[in-house]
């Protein structure tokens, strides 16, 4: 969490002409959650991107934050972020809630 705390307030404060931060997970993703599964255990839930958001100067300065996810069932972030009514976070999910992602289904075609 280090990092996404330092990307949306050291970064807000070093390019103050961004209006748009952007996160994106690629990993992992606990069924019926949607939650990003750490290598170590741990996890990180949309409360705690929220949580981070809530208190970032990016926040402050009313930027968006765009959270791009490519892991199984990051359709339930959609979900939540629509039931919370996030209207300055945008969700982009690989999958629905209750669908996983694919890895290597293109690479065939793209050589």
């Amino acid at each position: 969490m280090e990092h996404i705390i330092g990307y949306l307030n050291k970064d807000a404060d070093d390019f103050p002409d961004a209006d748009t931060f952007v996160l994106q997970w690629s990993g992992h993703g606990a069924r019926h959650t949607g939650d990003w599964c750490l290598d170590e255990g741990g996890r990180i839930t949309l409360d705690d991107v929220m949580g981070v958001w809530a208190n970032s100067r990016a926040k402050a300065r009313r930027c968006i934050l765009m959270l791009v996810l490519d892991s199984c069932f990051s359709g339930r972030w959609v979900e939540l972020a629509r039931e919370r009514g996030l209207h300055d976070v945008v969700v982009q999910a690989a999958c629905a809630s209750g669908e996983i992602t694919y890895d290597d289904l293109f690479s065939p075609l793209i050589g």
